[in-house]
């Protein structure tokens, strides 16, 4: 690419330089990174670098919070098979009068937070368009923040 600087009266060739292709793999049995990841279990994630007692110990408490997250959510999509094992039936839940209507909201906005995010059309649909639509709210963020919309977009 040629330029020319018009106060200096200078001109320049500009090269871009070559791009370093990209290279992935995304088989299941790629042990790429498996001495990395044995390194940091063995050393812990902050091996080479320099680190105080107070960046370790957030580095650590960031750690268990990660891994408390996931069991969660691996706790709460357990529960929600658990339900479908059962064949819990949303409508019967909007029409239960033993429940109050702020924990039917409560039951069928977790129900339709976890259908969008499996991906479950089926029950999405039953959800927003059966006797449930009143307690649901497509637009009503979750305990991190997210719609229902936003975990649906992923499928």
């Amino acid at each position: 690419m040629y330029t020319a600087d018009p106060v200096g009266g200078q001109s320049q060739f500009l090269t871009p330089v070559a791009a370093k292709p990209l290279s992935f793999n995304l088989a299941l049995d790629d042990h790429a990174h498996d001495d990395e990841h044995s390194m940091h279990a063995h050393y812990g994630l902050g091996f080479g670098l320099t680190t105080d007692d107070d960046n370790e110990s957030t580095l650590t408490a960031r750690l268990e919070d990660s891994d408390a997250r996931l069991m969660e959510m691996l706790a709460a999509q357990a529960a929600h098979r658990e339900v479908d094992s059962l064949d819990a039936d949303e409508d019967a839940i909007a029409t239960d009068e033993k429940l109050t209507d702020e924990k039917k909201r409560d039951i069928l906005q977790r129900n339709l937070n976890m259908a969008a995010s499996n991906g479950d059309v089926d029950r999405v649909r039953k959800l927003v368009q059966g006797k449930a639509k009143d307690y649901v709210d497509v637009n009503m963020p979750d305990e991190e923040g997210t719609i229902p919309l936003i975990y649906a977009s992923c499928f």
